[in-house]
């Protein structure tokens, strides 16, 4: 798929995307209000049964705001040139601060805190980086394969190492024929005497 393709399905998502995330942000009462009693009961069972205490209501509301803005990372750094990946993490951080001051100054049922701020940059961050190691990655893949097609100095470098290759696996044959051998002499001496 061309890069055109993946920017305009990334700018379709990024539309729902957007749309969902302003109705959880800009609910008027936390969306987690009716669920926090069995949020706790489940937390109390995961405890039960091992879970460490550290996993608490805090760490998954926290792990909850960074999940929630990993595709925002996703998806902008895939709407972007390749060279201007930075922008998403920075539009993370800016989406995350607005939403949270929308939070304090309109909605006064809802907590804003510094912490949901660092939570979701935190999701642009690993959403970027996801991104980015598949590009790459891919990249690094694509031109390899090209040097090794195209390239009489790298094919003569990957002959040169499968002859190595060759070599070595003739020469561990040769000396575990001659182990057996001496082995087998080994067993008749012992044999007669």
């Amino acid at each position: 798929m061309s890069n055109w393709g993946i920017r305009r399905i990334a700018l379709a998502l990024f539309a729902l995307y957007v749309g969902a995330g302003l109705t959880v942000v800009l609910w008027p009462t936390p969306v987690d209000r009716g669920m926090h009693g069995e949020l706790r009961t489940a937390l109390a069972v995961l405890h039960e049964h091992g879970v460490p205490g550290w996993v608490n209501y805090a760490f998954v509301e926290g792990t909850a705001n960074v999940v929630m803005f990993v595709p925002l990372g996703v998806l902008i750094t895939l709407m972007s040139a390749r060279s201007f990946w930075w922008v998403a993490p920075i539009v993370g951080s800016v989406a995350s601060t607005g939403a949270e001051l929308a939070q304090l100054y309109f909605l006064p049922s809802r907590v804003a805190t510094m912490d949901d701020v660092i939570h979701n940059s935190m999701g642009a961050i690993i959403g970027t980086a996801i991104v980015l190691s598949v590009r790459y990655g891919i990249v690094a893949a694509d031109v390899i394969r090209t040097a090794l097609r195209t390239s009489p100095a790298f094919r003569t470098a990957l002959r040169t190492t499968t002859a190595l290759r060759t070599t070595t696996a003739a020469r561990t044959a040769i000396l575990d024929a001659r182990t057996s051998a001496l082995t087998t002499t080994t067993g008749v001496i012992s044999a007669i005497s």
